[in-house]
């Protein structure tokens, strides 16, 4: 049996993309139910992306290039980074998920796939909070921003293939069907 967990796949499973298939990403914005809280959702997946990006990129030329602004920027970005990732997992938890999982059973899995995915990346945003606090306390020695690279790197990897995956379930789902979500 295929290993699905973020950890181990490379996307969805070709049983999940059915109507990811049927619209393509290149559709998705020109689609007569795309709504701007569609568009809304995907601007806070960006976001996410640009800001795990940053983080990773501040801890390279920090490696190389030790910036005293390092460590309340870092802070920062980490802390925003940290409160919205946790805010936004929740929302689409305990509101978006379960009104979209009954749409289509051919797809109803893929949820349980992405509510995995949540405790995967609580995981590594854990693990983001205390290298970032490590990091902080040790006034941003090698070790210590070297430590919480790797897990920036880490978070960034899952994060990248969670949100992709998440996009290709969510999206095509409420082109097919519409749902009111507000």
């Amino acid at each position: 049996m295929e290993d699905l967990g973020l950890n181990s796949r490379a996307g969805l499973p070709q049983e999940l993309r059915v109507l990811a298939d049927l619209y393509p990403r290149d559709l998705w914005r020109g689609h007569a139910n795309f709504t701007g809280m569609t568009a809304f959702w995907l601007d806070r997946h960006g976001l996410f992306r640009e800001l795990s990006a940053k983080l990773v990129e501040q801890a390279q030329v920090q490696l190389v290039t030790p910036n005293a602004r390092f460590i309340p920027e870092m802070a920062r970005y980490a802390s925003f980074l940290l409160n919205q990732l946790h805010t936004h997992h929740s929302v689409e938890d305990h509101h978006y998920f379960p009104r979209l999982q009954v749409l289509d059973s051919r797809i109803e899995h893929a949820f349980a796939l992405l509510d995995g995915d949540h405790h995967t990346l609580d995981g590594q945003l854990q693990a983001l909070a205390d290298a970032a606090n490590h990091a902080i306390r040790s006034e941003a020695d090698k070790d210590a921003t070297a430590a919480l690279l790797q897990a920036e790197d880490r978070l960034q990897r899952f994060l990248d293939r969670h949100l992709a995956d998440e996009e290709n379930v969510v999206v095509p789902l409420i082109l097919e069907y519409a749902p009111d979500l507000e």
